[in-house]
């Protein structure tokens, strides 16, 4: 889905609006409408913020009027106790705000706020909702607005942002005192503010809200990178009677060493709730964890050493030469033995994903590139394994850079899919556009997600031939990171442990077969 400058959502505002003048409901009312059930679905969809009343801070002007209106949903329609504190009186609000405000249900309870009169006690457990500042703000924050962002951030409440968390910058994402949201809802356009610069940490996940905008109306020469979004119902067709284990994908994950040997059962855990037809790994110390018992498991511990060497490459090569996908790196550690392990992949797989140790390989021995087979690669870096290989492949200024030029560039520098990992993770390919991860959470920062991750990747690789590198990375993206979200909905704390099973079921939940 493209994403769009502040200029062009006003124009595609007023595009549908003008469609919309016969119509019996206002683009505010369709935008509060679908607030209101995304925020009582999400309340539903957490154990801890089940029953908790909302609390909604109603800035002026139309951000503030979508904030009213969908208190007045949340009431009618799901019977949500609300409190709305308002920066407007009614002689300050337009006539369908004034219309809208005057017909909240009498149970709304409605303070009026000014600079003078905030006296407000957040301390009780409540859901915030943050209508305070729209697309129209720039600048620095100041006055009121400023003194009810940080109550909110101050509050360790969770937070849901009405189009952009307050105080962010919808075009340049600049905004450092701007609210911590867990959850925005963007209204009829995504916007670019949401994940680069300070909005990519204070947009939490972002769930986008379709009202009528003509989306294809936004230039090309607008659009920097879109969302993940339309490759994702390519993944689950309909299957046939003659899908067999190895039409879903022969993959093959190489990973582990005597110090790091569990990485590669968490892989091979990620491949399997992704659906991989015939999955093996190849270890040189098996791990204290247990694999399952589907996975193919060839066990290179016999020709010694505490991590692969080059007695272990004939054997390797000809497993990896059966495969349609290998996943290389996990836990496997850095050295010229791996480097050697690494320049047999470049030259034989004809799809391969690099992540972790071989990564930093690559970093200590970039001449390795100039054997790889084809494009069909995909990289992996969280930050600093991106720095890393921009230093070796004399990258100058990446550090420098914002994040989705590093992606881009790196991409182009090596001729290959990028994604590059983190909050709004960023798919980057040559001559394809750049995609941006909107769901998953902090939560996945923890040990072992990257792992999950890869293999999550490899078994798309794998599986799907009719699709591109840079379109399954993309997938692989989002299903880990949607996974993720799935498995907390019912949890306070998330296990990383949780991930694969929970993705299994996911992807149960939106697929027909």
């Amino acid at each position: 889905m493209k994403i769009a400058a502040a200029k062009t959502v006003r124009r595609l505002e007023a595009q549908a609006q003008e469609t919309l003048k016969i119509a019996e409901k206002s683009l505010m009312e369709k935008a509060s409408e679908l607030c209101a059930w995304h925020i009582h679905s999400f309340k539903q969809a957490h154990d801890a913020l089940r029953g908790l009343p909302t609390v909604i801070f109603a800035g002026k002007g139309n951000n503030g009027g979508d904030g009213i209106l969908t208190g007045g949903y949340l009431s009618s329609k799901y019977h949500e106790q609300i409190t709305i504190y308002s920066l407007q009186t009614p002689a300050e609000m337009s006539d369908e705000i004034r219309r809208h405000f005057f017909a909240l249900p009498k149970d709304v309870k409605v303070v009026f706020i000014n600079d003078k009169n905030l006296q407000i006690d957040l301390h009780t457990p409540s859901l915030i909702i943050d209508a305070i500042l729209g697309i129209g703000f720039k600048g620095e924050l100041r006055g009121t607005a400023k003194k009810l962002i940080n109550l909110i951030n101050s509050s360790n409440n969770p937070v849901v942002s009405i189009d952009v968390p307050s105080g962010i910058e919808t075009d340049s994402g600049d905004g450092q005192e701007a609210v911590f949201a867990d959850l925005t809802l963007t209204i009829g356009a995504q916007k670019r503010g949401l994940y680069v610069s300070d909005g990519r940490i204070h947009s939490g996940r972002v769930e986008f809200l379709d009202i009528g905008f003509d989306i294809a109306q936004i230039p090309d020469s607008e659009v920097e990178f879109e969302v993940i979004s339309d490759v994702m119902p390519k993944l689950f067709p309909r299957r046939r009677e003659e899908f067999y284990k190895t039409r879903n994908g022969k993959l093959l994950i190489i990973g582990g060493s005597e110090s790091y040997p569990g990485a590669v059962v968490l892989s091979t855990l990620g491949a399997n709730g992704a659906g991989c037809g015939l999955l093996s790994a190849a270890i040189k110390k098996r791990p204290y964890s247990s694999f399952l018992p589907s996975v193919i498991v060839r066990d290179f511990s016999s020709s010694g050493g505490n991590c692969f060497n080059q007695s272990d490459i004939p054997e390797l090569k000809k497993l990896a030469m059966m495969q349609d996908c290998v996943v290389f790196g996990m836990g496997v550690t850095v050295g010229s033995e791996i480097a050697g392990v690494l320049k047999m992949l470049l030259q034989n797989c004809d799809r391969l994903l690099l992540d972790a140790d071989a990564l930093n390989t690559l970093a200590l021995f970039p001449e390795l590139w100039q054997f790889k087979k084809h494009k069909n690669i995909v990289l992996t870096p969280h930050h600093q394994e991106a720095v890393r290989l921009a230093e070796a492949f004399k990258i100058a200024g990446f550090e420098a850079m914002e994040r989705t030029q590093q992606a881009a560039v790196l991409a182009e520098k090596l001729q290959c899919t990028v994604v590059l990992k983190g909050e709004k993770t960023l798919i980057a390919s040559v001559d394809l556009p750049m995609f941006v991860n909107p769901v998953g959470s902090c939560a996945l920062a923890k040990g072992g997600s990257g792992d999950i991750l890869s293999g999550i990747i490899g078994a798309l690789l794998a599986r799907e031939k009719n699709m591109s590198c840079h379109e399954l990375a993309a997938c692989g993206v989002w299903l880990h990171a949607a996974a993720a979200d799935f498995a907390a909905q019912s949890r306070t704390a998330f296990d990383i442990n949780d991930l694969p099973q929970a993705l299994k079921k996911y992807i149960d939940s939106i697929t027909l077969f």
